[in-house]
């Protein structure tokens, strides 16, 4: 029996004309669009990669004023901290300035963000230092070869994420996940720095393990040094101190506003202060024997700089081991302080942009030196708070850094490391997700609140790259498993409106007229859940009907695994109806593949079988995107040669299955809400 050929299908009403256009035809139309606009799109596009074009005509002597003042206090910043920052990534401390002083001169010609300082940062640096122990056991390369060459390859990745326009994937991570990253991260970072707060010699500082770290530090507690632990358990008190009693004092007294400058400049006047105390105590001391552990000596200016060895494909290879987990960390800290800001702030940062300038800064930066870096929290923070008025105050950093460099490398020589250490420590606590946070997640939903949990666990028994891996894992399966188990709700009646059963507690409802099922399925139908959303329907149907095909007394001419139509197994009570009509409410269905089509076709079938007639299935709320595939399941699922499959056998309402019903108007089986659609299913 052949297949007769459809009739066109009028357009539903409320849909525009071409709903039912091929896709090749919206493919042309689509390509033309493009091809229309191409040098508009195109200008568009390289001015987007220089958003320096659109606000640097407009500067003027009041945001230079407000830039100037936020660069000299994020300057003062910048400089202990780069310097604590490379020590944690196990190479010299002038590496963290030239990072610093790379990020900030180029990241203002592509930047979305005027809040962000990009940089060295305590976690970023601790995954450095993590993988060059890990992949140098030999030491075959120096730390800081390693180092700039995974900044080159990072930047180059991230840079062409960004011109591709492919920062969706920072989406699918979600910022539970993000939030307990870092707080183990943070966790750590600071286990990570207790040998040098006091001073206990013999702990790798970069083993993978913080339990191992925690471990070694307690065995070698005996090694203490008395003076480095009160330079940095003093330094520590005084910046954790002075935070928290200048952010009290600002809130109980809001017109003092000098106390905003206190709790900003407290970095800056520990390092002066402390310094000063390790050289009075240092400066006497003897064949370089110091009574505390110093930094010593910073090459001034530009002298030490590095540029990336891509000759060697020893370096390369093990400098790509660790690349996946720099980039995911870099992209997620980055982009995590822009969005950040930019809400706090009022404007709103293009993530793709942002991956744009993050590549370049790595890129650039790692030919003078630089190690990789990203956008860091807490002098964003600091830069945020001291008024910045444009991404220009990035470049004045810059040049003051670069004075810096060739003026005060001497007086870096007599900081203490305890009290870098203390300013790593100190810093970090800006990571820690607060209480009210965590609530919020156990409030919102668990595993949004398990995966937080999980992120922090991982991260700090095992280390920040297993962190990053298990934690994003988990998400994605989390992620996945809602989408291929999605809920199934069967629709209730109040006043002419439907309701999920869970939204329609105290009202009173009514089911849809004898034989008609109406479904509202929760997410789109593809093919992770097609099968399973197509499966609870049809247990559903037989669960609130009755078997209306044909009976018989033995399994002769079953399929084995089929007992339906069985006498002795099928309910013929008439307690139950046999199933009519089926309405589903597509209303969150936003997308629907060729397994979702499938899976209708062959839901239809067993319908069919199970009534003993066409059942038909109407459709309400359709979007116009799905219109063209649900006009594909009727065409197909209507013909004469699917229902000649069905058995011949009377029906509840007379009719004979061998009958056809070829759809003549899509407005028989599409409708604008389901209440239209039940209404024209009344008998």
């Amino acid at each position: 029996m052949t297949k007769p050929a459809a009739e066109p299908i009028p357009v539903p009403k409320g849909y525009p004309d071409d709903v039912f256009d091929s896709q090749y035809t919206q493919i042309r139309k689509n390509a033309r669009g493009l091809t229309h606009n191409l040098g508009h799109n195109t200008v568009t596009y390289l001015k987007e990669l220089f958003p320096v074009i659109d606000w640097i005509p407009r500067y003027n002597l009041s945001w230079f004023t407000g830039d100037l003042i936020a660069a000299i206090t994020v300057t003062g910043v910048i400089i202990p901290q780069a310097l604590a920052y490379a020590t944690l990534a196990g190479v010299p401390v002038q590496y963290g300035l030239y990072t610093g002083l790379a990020g900030m001169f180029f990241y203002f010609l592509f930047a979305t963000s005027k809040d962000v300082t990009i940089g060295a940062t305590a976690v970023l640096s601790q995954l450095i230092g993590q993988i060059i122990a890990s992949v140098n056991s030999d030491n075959k390369y120096s730390p800081i070869s390693i180092a700039i060459t995974i900044a080159f390859f990072q930047g180059i990745i991230e840079f062409a994420l960004g011109l591709f326009r492919l920062g969706i994937v920072v989406d699918f991570i979600p910022s539970s996940v993000i939030s307990g990253f870092t707080t183990g991260a943070g966790l750590t970072v600071i286990i990570g720095q207790i040998p040098g707060l006091f001073g206990i010699q013999g702990v790798n500082t970069n083993d993978p393990s913080s339990l191992n770290i925690l471990i070694n530090t307690i065995k070698n507690a005996s090694t203490l040094s008395n003076l480095d632990t009160a330079f940095g358990v003093s330094a520590l008190v005084f910046l954790l101190l002075v935070k928290y009693t200048t952010q009290i004092l600002a809130r109980r007294y809001p017109k003092l506003g000098w106390l905003k400058w206190v709790g900003i400049t407290r970095n800056l006047v520990a390092l002066i202060v402390f310094t000063g105390i390790s050289y009075a105590i240092s400066k006497d001391a003897k064949n370089g024997k110091y009574p505390i552990t110093l930094v010593k000596t910073v090459p001034a200016g530009l002298a030490g700089l590095a540029v990336p060895n891509l000759t060697d494909a020893g370096l390369v290879s093990r400098a790509a081991q660790g690349l996946p987990a720099v980039i995911v960390v870099a992209i997620i800290e980055h982009i995590s302080v822009a969005k950040s800001f930019g809400r706090i702030n009022n404007y709103k940062v293009s993530p793709n942009q942002e991956l744009v300038a993050l590549g370049l800064v790595n890129f650039l930066g790692s030919f003078v030196g630089g190690i990789p870096s990203t956008g860091s929290f807490s002098r964003t923070a600091i830069k945020s708070a001291s008024g910045v008025r444009s991404p220009f105050a990035g470049f004045i950093s810059s040049i003051l850094t670069l004075i810096a460099l060739y003026t005060i490398t001497p007086a870096l020589f007599w900081i203490s490391k305890a009290t870098l250490s203390a300013l790593i420590i100190a810093a970090i606590t800006e990571l820690f997700s607060p209480p009210e946070v965590i609530k919020q997640l156990w409030d919102i939903q668990f595993t949004d609140f398990l995966s937080f949990w999980v992120a922090l666990f991982v991260t700090v028994i095992f280390n920040i790259e297993t962190g990053i891996e298990v934690s994003i894992g988990f998400a994605l399966v989390i992620l996945l498993y809602r989408i291929a188990r999605p809920r199934i709700q069967p629709l209730v009646q109040h006043a002419g409106k439907w309701y999920s059963p869970d939204q329609s507690h105290g009202l009173t409802v009514a089911s849809a007229p004898a034989g008609v099922l109406v479904f509202r399925p929760e997410e789109s139908l593809t093919y992770p859940n097609a099968s399973y959303i197509t499966e609870k329907i049809l247990d559903e149907a037989k669960e609130r009907t009755r078997y209306g095909g044909v009976v018989t007394k033995h399994s002769n001419d079953k399929v084995w695994s089929d007992s339906t139509g069985l006498a002795k197994k099928t309910d013929l009570s008439g307690e139950r109806p046999i199933l009519r009509s089926l309405v589903l409410d597509l209303s969150s269905v936003n997308f629907i593949d060729a397994t979702g089509i499938q899976a209708l076709i062959d839901l239809r079938h067993e319908l069919d079988r199970y009534a003993g007639h066409n059942v038909a299935i109407h459709f309400s709320r359709v979007k116009p995107a799905l219109v063209r595939p649900i006009n594909y399941f009727l065409q197909t699922t209507n013909s004469k040669k699917v229902i000649a499959a069905v058995a011949s056998s009377p029906t509840e309402h007379g009719a004979p299955t061998g009958s056809t019903w070829l759809p003549q108007d899509a407005t028989k089986f599409i409708h604008s809400n389901v209440s239209d659609a039940v209404q024209s299913l009344a008998v």
